[in-house]
């Protein structure tokens, strides 16, 4: 930083831990990367995706893992719900939502892991 303001501005405020929306985002965080260390680590490195459009902003993308699992990346990427999704596949890693209905809410993420 060049400037006082600038200096200040790019100290961190480690009291902000305590306060929302960043232990939750940190707790999330952590979450994620222990899915990753658990289920993922020793099965990488991934070969090539292979992917598939439902809709504008809808998708399916799978990789398979060095141990012949498939990872599975489904997202509705829309604010609206997506009717008729696909039924997952495998082992449900992480999900933004649940889906209910049989349509996947908007802003929906989920990963699966079949083995």
């Amino acid at each position: 930083p060049t400037t006082e303001a600038a200096r200040l501005a790019a100290v961190l405020d480690w009291s902000a831990l305590g306060r929302e929306p960043h232990p939750g985002a940190l707790g999330r965080a952590r979450q994620h990367l222990a899915i990753r260390r658990r289920e993922l680590h020793s099965r990488l490195p991934a070969r090539a995706a292979a992917g598939k459009l439902l809709g504008p902003c809808t998708l399916v993308v799978h990789w398979t893992l060095a141990d012949g699992a498939r990872l599975e990346l489904a997202a509705n990427l829309s604010d609206s719900p997506f009717l008729a999704p696909p039924a997952p596949s495998g082992q449900r890693l992480l999900a933004t939502a649940e889906p209910t209905g049989g349509e996947w809410p908007p802003w929906y993420i989920e990963w699966t892991l079949a083995h």
